[in-house]
């Protein structure tokens, strides 16, 4: 390699809206068919980098040249070849999958009409990650690792097939299962021995040390170290930690709270099923889940984990059987009798947060009417609750910034803050630790663990086994809407475990 093929030089951005120099001085390099991973902590500045890179965000200062050429703005990045899968996939719900990919580049038939036989061709050559039944199906049906699936694509049908492209990905496996987190990297790899370069953002460390082929660690907005692969996973998060925080993700079991004994059942599901149409997603589930302890439901969000969540939190009403607590109040939509139980939801930015608010108007959102006085929100302890829970869970902002400005991370964490702020005696969390950094996760994981210790109701709905294993007292592995298992943590492996959700009857 003569000389490298993706270059920033000096890159800067502060936000006027809070000051906060989300960039500072940033160089880098990237070769052809190089595999370049971005690691750090959440508010790190990941996200804003790229952004400046593929020219949605203009920088205050510095330049990116793509084979020597300097870059400027979407049109011109995307023009020279750099394309970008975002964090949180920019898909259109009720198009199909097939017309997002194609989005604004639609071939044509006689100029005017789409070409979906060329362009399913095109996905088939290209892209043959993405199953072609998938294409016609609207994204509103789409599980998160298919949305991500999805982003991917869009992105790889934008690179350039004349010549090597840089392809941004910004956590490009979260959300999704064991067998699609393996395509996605078979994918990763295939692009970068074409000659592309891709830049991996990712707070998947293990990952990230297994393919990458050089990774740079971000901290407070600026570049800390480069480091040549073989990099140990202990190695990144030494020089992602910004203080005395664990940051080990076994943290949190060397720290855990001692649960309280479970004393009855927190909450008790009695034949309940969930149907779509003539599709059953929940098949007759039964099952206690008692306070004083976490308990951790596996599986693939498809079959039986996203149908779970609406239940639990009290968003869909059971086709049959019923949802109660220990004093008999019931889970569904809103009744006289009915408990709303504490939910972080999968879907941060849309049912979980309120974009266009501000992180105040968030954390207060639950507790509005006793931070009221005759109707009236009391401005004070308004404030002074806001600032409790940004203490509580060290979120990374001020009060009055708005939600946009937040990383992912940072938003999560502000939702989880909000409804532990409320002491609710049953909580709901689906896919904690997404987009955190394994200190912010540890973190998370013991808050979870302490509400279990003060006797209420933890239930954690993941894909991701592992944070099931280190944050639960007891696991039960999905599929096919089913129970197929339910265990005890530490008496059956983690690929035990991974067996029993892919439906492997022998595991």
């Amino acid at each position: 390699m003569d000389h490298p093929h993706l270059v920033l030089e000096s890159l800067c951005k502060t936000y006027p809206d809070n000051g906060v120099r989300a960039v500072d001085t940033c160089s880098l390099t990237v070769d052809r068919g190089e595999i370049h991973a971005i690691v750090g902590d959440n508010g790190a500045g990941k996200s804003t980098l790229m952004h400046l890179v593929s020219g949605v965000v203009a920088a205050d200062g510095g330049t990116v040249t793509l084979c020597g050429v300097p870059v400027h703005g979407t049109a011109d990045s995307v023009a020279h070849g750099i394309v970008m899968s975002y964090q949180t996939p920019r898909l259109v719900d009720e198009l199909t999958v097939l017309e997002n990919l194609f989005l604004g580049e639609e071939p044509r038939r006689m100029h005017v009409f789409f070409d979906r036989r060329a362009a399913t061709d095109r996905v088939a050559t290209l892209a043959p990650i993405i199953p072609k039944r998938m294409l016609n199906r609207r994204v509103r049906t789409l599980s998160s690792g298919q949305r991500r699936i999805a982003s991917l694509v869009a992105a790889l049908l934008r690179l350039p097939t004349d010549r090597p492209g840089v392809i941004i990905l910004d956590e490009p496996t979260e959300a999704t299962t064991i067998d699609e987190t393996a395509q996605i990297v078979d994918v990763i790899r295939h692009t970068a021995s074409g000659g592309h370069a891709v830049v991996l953002v990712s707070h998947r460390l293990q990952e990230v040390a297994s393919i990458a082929d050089r990774v740079t660690v971000m901290r407070a907005g600026r570049f800390v170290a480069t480091m040549a692969s073989p990099v140990s996973v202990a190695d990144m998060a030494r020089l992602m930690a910004t203080d005395d925080r664990p940051t080990a993700r076994s943290a949190v079991l060397d720290d855990r709270v001692a649960a309280t004994e479970p004393d009855g059942h927190g909450l008790k599901l009695v034949d309940v099923s969930l149907t779509d149409g003539d599709r059953v997603l929940l098949d007759a589930l039964t099952l206690e889940l008692r306070s004083g302890e976490v308990t951790g439901f596996v599986g693939v969000r498809e079959n039986g984990i996203e149908a779970l969540e609406l239940l639990l939190s009290g968003t869909a009403r059971p086709a049959l059987g019923h949802i109660t607590t220990a004093n008999g109040r019931s889970i569904a939509p809103r009744g006289r009798a009915t408990l709303r139980p504490g939910y972080v939801p999968s879907d941060r930015t849309t049912r979980g947060s309120a974009q266009s608010g501000t992180v105040q108007d968030n954390l207060i959102a639950v507790e509005r009417r006793r931070l009221s006085r005759r109707g009236i929100i009391d401005t004070a302890a308004a404030r002074r609750h806001a600032q409790s829970c940004i203490r509580a869970l060290g979120i990374d902002a001020e009060a009055n910034w708005s939600m946009r400005q937040l990383s992912g991370g940072n938003v999560q964490k502000c939702i989880l803050a909000r409804e532990l702020a409320a002491s609710p005696g049953v909580l709901v969390v689906s896919e904690p630790g997404w987009g955190l950094d394994s200190a912010t996760r540890s973190r998370v994981h013991a808050q979870l663990r302490r509400v279990a210790a003060e006797g209420g109701t933890v239930a954690v709905l993941s894909t991701d086994v592992d944070e099931a294993l280190e944050v639960s007292d007891r696991i039960i592995a999905l599929h096919a809407g089913r129970i197929v298992a339910d265990l005890r943590v530490g008496t059956a492996s983690r690929s035990a475990i991974a067996r029993l959700v892919a439906g492997d009857p022998t595991a």
